[in-house]
């Protein structure tokens, strides 16, 4: 025994030894190799997580065939969105007389089972309802975001694991963590709201509006943006983050803005916007004696200065040019006489371009990027009764 157990710690020992050798000879061969391996650390990166967003998770058929089990009676605008375990939050609204949001909860694993029946999300509207959003976050809650058509932007959230899931409508009551919170009403026509959550369940709604407290966009369509919180800590508080930002500043139309997020929270908005297009206006001015504040005017609004009001305006032009819209304008001093036009301040750089009061082009604007001005010219004959007419002078 005493013989057996020197020689097993002998054998340890060569062990250990031949480890220790194998090691120290990578070691060396690494040493070697160091100067042409790279030294940057290498950082694995947490898995992405996503979430769904209030896009269209699931498309128009999956969606009929699930409300095929509940009972509606004019369904339209239906969204839904499933989560990770299977089960699909639908919203819609049923439109009748009075419009009616509402919301169920189906399970789709293996057989597609009702655990929440239609059921009422807020009031019922006189006017119309319009484009719902909903997405779900991390606690499987409901985010909806909805539309009294030019109205108001409404939210909710809902919980719908505080409900008995039998099949029946659910307890609205218990289900209901924020109702029908006000993001945006008063002046202005909204619409078209979208909602995404990112990591930390935040919650990030865009809609349309032209509400415009300053007054620069002249009615325009905005793209607004807001951030809420919803603190379930024990307080059960709903907090505004970002209050509602324009993130459009520019004139021009701006629709169907959608919302998503992005790696680190980035949020991403996209939209339909007029940027990049062009639009032609000619217009046609009296020259005779009574029009030169008309003549003012009509320079400042177009190219920029002081109305006669004394008030300063910076011009449609300028205006919408800042918004990547191309203009071509021709302003006509009828029956050619252009005193009142090119005796004024506002006007004298448009008649130049004009070539001093010269008659119509004889090709059309917009041959290059820079041929887009036709400036104030002289329009002494129109056509009458199939021919030309004379204009007299003032």
């Amino acid at each position: 025994m005493s013989n057996n157990i020197s020689s097993r710690k002998i054998s340890i020992e060569n062990k250990q030894k031949s480890r220790l050798s194998i090691a120290l000879i990578m070691l060396m061969i690494f040493s070697v190799a160091a100067p042409s391996m790279s030294q940057t650390p290498q950082v694995l990166e947490d898995t992405e997580v996503r979430y769904n967003t209030a896009n269209g998770t699931l498309d128009d058929a999956s969606t009929s065939t699930l409300l095929s089990n509940l009972n509606t009676s004019n369904p339209i605008e239906v969204i839904g969105v499933m989560d990770d375990s299977q089960q699909v939050h639908l919203v819609w609204i049923e439109n009748g007389t009075n419009p009616q949001l509402y919301y169920a909860l189906i399970s789709t694993s293996g057989i597609d089972t009702v655990l929440i029946a239609g059921t009422p999300v807020g009031q019922n509207s006189t006017t119309a309802l319009s484009s719902p959003s909903l997405v779900i976050d991390s606690n499987y809650r409901t985010h909806i975001v909805w539309a009294i058509t030019d109205t108001e932007i409404l939210y909710t959230l809902l919980d719908s694991s505080l409900d008995d899931q039998d099949g029946s409508p659910g307890d609205m009551a218990s289900m209901t963590l924020v109702s029908e919170y006000t993001i945006a009403v008063g002046t202005g026509v909204r619409d078209e709201p979208d909602i995404a959550i990112d990591s930390f369940d935040g919650i990030h709604v865009v809609w349309v509006d032209t509400y415009d407290p300053q007054g620069t966009f002249f009615g325009a369509s905005l793209i607004y943006y807001a951030m809420f919180a919803f603190n379930d800590s024990g307080s059960n508080s709903f907090s505004i983050l970002i209050n509602n930002t324009i993130i459009t500043p520019a004139i021009g139309y701006k629709g169907s803005p959608a919302i998503s997020m992005g790696v680190n929270n980035t949020v991403i908005v996209v939209w339909e916007d007029t940027r990049g297009s062009l639009i032609e206006y000619v217009g046609l001015i009296d020259s005779s004696g009574s029009m030169t504040t008309e003549w003012v005017d009509m320079c400042a609004v177009f190219y920029g200065g002081n109305l006669s009001s004394g008030e300063f305006f910076q011009g449609v032009k300028p205006l919408l040019e800042a918004a990547s819209i191309t203009v071509l304008e021709t302003l006509y001093a009828l029956s050619g006489q252009m005193s009142f036009a090119n005796g004024q301040k506002n006007c004298e750089d448009a008649y130049e371009v004009g070539g001093d009061g010269d008659g119509p082009r004889s090709n059309h604007l917009g041959q290059n990027s820079t041929d887009t001005s036709g400036g104030i010219r002289a329009l002494s004959d129109v056509m009458y009764n199939g021919s030309s007419l004379n204009i007299p002078t003032d």
